[in-house]
């Protein structure tokens, strides 16, 4: 399964109830796959699109039991640039979506770097 060999999974939620009811519900399904090839859960993390609707990021990270990887910003005109190919506007490179999806990818980057360290200390490998 391609879940099991990933170097991250990012379970993306929205903030409003039944979008972290359906999340807390996922990343304990996901836990369960992923603990079943591996006691290593590092990969699992969280991140919210429009965190405070109503409900906080880090609060939904913890309802989750997930490390937060990250937010994004509830800004359907550039989703709606990626999701449905919408025209871009002058504004949209420098946005906040894409400064938040660039933050993302470095935090994830980050986390897949440590990961690969803790699994080379653990079998040795490094000194």
């Amino acid at each position: 399964m391609l879940l099991t060999r990933a170097e991250q999974v990012v379970l993306l939620t929205g903030s409003c109830l039944p979008q972290v009811h359906a999340a807390q519900s996922t990343a304990q399904r996901l836990r369960t796959e992923l603990d079943a090839v591996s006691e290593d859960l590092g990969t699992l993390t969280i991140a919210v699109v429009g965190p405070g609707r109503p409900y906080e990021a880090q609060e939904i990270a913890q309802h989750c039991a997930l490390p937060l990887a990250g937010t994004l910003p509830w800004d359907p005109a550039a989703a709606g640039v990626y999701s449905t190919g919408e025209r871009p506007d002058r504004r949209f490179a420098r946005g906040r979506l894409n400064a938040s999806l660039d933050a993302l990818a470095s935090t994830l980057r980050q986390r897949v770097a440590e990961r690969a360290h803790r699994l080379l200390v653990a079998t040795g490998g490094a000194r």
